[in-house]
């Protein structure tokens, strides 16, 4: 969900029946089918679709899982889009989102379209459950987000930047 250009979609190919890639620009489902197209085998199932993490193309109850990665700090607010993610699931499935910590690059509002520098993951805890997920978690990720400034910006050297990561989990109840 907010696949951009496929990076995170690319390692999902071959853990799924069907890989289905949503994103709000039609650019980055070009880019991301281009991406996935042609390092996918055959085989693969794989869907793209154009829309709003509030008003997913999707029925109720499709999947099985997904994923949302780096995604939630470009929305005004999470709670439509997290109950949204929670419709589509279908009873029992995971919903996985991969998300900054909060931080103080004021450039990424501007330069990256992000509307929250980073979200605090008590906070992104308590909106899950809010949306009607259990067994919520939070767990630390070994790695780092390295956005790189623009060349103009002069007080940032290029890779100088690694922003901490969190991975967060919750399920949709069962019937």
């Amino acid at each position: 969900l907010g696949c951009g250009t496929g990076y995170v979609a690319r390692s999902l190919v071959g853990l799924c029946d069907r890989l289905i890639c949503i994103d709000r620009s039609e650019g980055m489902l070009q880019e991301a089918e281009a991406r996935l197209r042609k390092t996918a085998p055959e085989s693969a199932r794989l869907e793209f679709r154009q829309g709003e993490l509030d008003a997913l193309p999707l029925d109720d109850d499709e999947l099985d899982g997904a994923t949302a990665a780096m995604v939630l700090h470009h929305l005004p607010e999470l709670g439509p889009a997290l109950r949204e993610m929670r419709r589509v699931l279908k009873p029992g499935g995971t919903l996985s989102i991969i998300e900054l910590m909060p931080h103080r690059e004021a450039w990424m509002h501007a330069d990256l379209g992000d509307r929250h520098l980073g979200l605090d993951p008590t906070t992104v805890q308590s909106d899950l459950v809010r949306a009607g997920f259990e067994d919520v978690r939070v767990e630390p990720l070994d790695d780092r987000y390295c956005p790189q400034p623009s060349p103009t910006d002069s007080k940032h050297r290029a890779g100088a930047i690694a922003l901490p990561l969190y991975l967060l989990r919750g399920r949709k109840p069962r019937l």
